[in-house]
């Protein structure tokens, strides 16, 4: 994954058609869930926006066994995982550094310049980065890419450390107008009206690979810079995964 220009005007088809592809007719049930998913998806974006952690909203939010996630999502494949035999508490703190970082560098990039789907707009756009978001950029992306080679638990932990760092250049550098700004606004709408995307749904059963069992209806909610898959836990809407870009 990087994280170009190009990546960011696609992060509403964040997953194939076939995953977005959801179920047209909604029974008043359902519909009384899906709009309980959406006030849990605004929830969740301005916590998001207060404190630009990823971290403090996903364990607010997120549902109460969240472990596939951390293996699916986080920065390296499963095989990685096994090789270096890492605790489940460690591919956790992995799996929320990184995800800080991505996040984090795409509301930087939303709020300060217009996306256009342009093939030769990438590197005018990277022009115009602050030199330390440039490099904080290729560091993260040296980091999924695989160019690190971690050999060991201690390896990781320098790796989280590192992103725990990258975080705070992004913060550090952050406009006053984060996630309110006429850029942003602009960018939200035109990745909501992109074509063939499923803003709001309901599927029946689960999916593996979206770390839903398969007796499980889940709710789509989509808010430009997240794209939320709910599922109901004892009576509330559960962040159970999250779409992005590829």
């Amino acid at each position: 994954m990087r994280i170009p220009t190009r990546l960011l005007i696609l992060l509403a088809l964040s997953l194939s058609s076939s995953y977005c592809a959801v179920a047209q007719q909604k029974s008043p049930v359902d519909r009384e869930k899906l709009r309980q998913a959406q006030r849990t998806a605004d929830r969740f974006v301005e916590r998001y926006r207060q404190t630009l952690d990823f971290g403090t909203a996903w364990r607010e939010f997120r549902v109460s066994d969240a472990s596939c996630n951390y293996r699916l999502d986080g920065p390296w494949n499963a095989d990685n995982y096994t090789r270096l035999r890492l605790s489940d508490a460690l591919v956790e703190r992995l799996y929320i550094a990184y995800m800080n970082c991505v996040y984090l560098s795409f509301s930087y990039r939303l709020s300060t310049l217009r996306i256009r789907d342009d093939d030769n707009y990438d590197r005018a756009v990277e022009m115009r980065l602050p030199k330390a978001i440039q490099a904080a950029e290729k560091r993260l992306e040296n980091i999924f890419a695989g160019r690190l080679k971690p050999q060991d638990a201690k390896d990781v932990e320098e790796v989280v450390a590192e992103l725990d760092q990258l975080a705070r250049v992004w913060r550090r550098h952050r406009p006053q107008n984060l996630m309110r700004s006429a850029a942003w606004r602009a960018n939200i709408k035109y990745a909501l009206s992109q074509d063939g995307i499923g803003h709001l749904g309901v599927r029946r059963g689960g999916q593996s690979d979206l770390c839903i069992p398969d007796d499980v209806t889940h709710y789509i909610v989509d808010r430009g810079l997240f794209y939320f898959y709910f599922i109901e836990e004892k009576g509330r809407m559960k962040v159970v995964r999250f779409g992005l870009g590829d």
